[in-house]
């Protein structure tokens, strides 16, 4: 299964629970970036452990050293 196919499924799961628009909303923002970053072609089981530790890398605010 694809990411895309997985995050639908997702969607559809929280919507036979009862979640409210807005909240299926937020998932929506909260993955939008993720599925962005791993590419939503991407087969389920080619995701990594390490793979959410590249994303958050790359997401957090860094310091600058003047």
């Amino acid at each position: 299964m694809i990411v895309r196919d997985a995050f639908k499924k997702f969607i559809r799961s929280r919507q036979q629970k009862g979640c409210s628009d807005q909240t299926i909303k937020s998932y929506e923002c909260l993955t939008a970036h993720f599925i962005g970053f791993v590419g939503e072609d991407t087969e389920m089981e080619d995701l990594t452990q390490e793979l959410p530790v590249s994303y958050t890398h790359l997401t957090l605010p860094t310091k600058l050293e003047v």
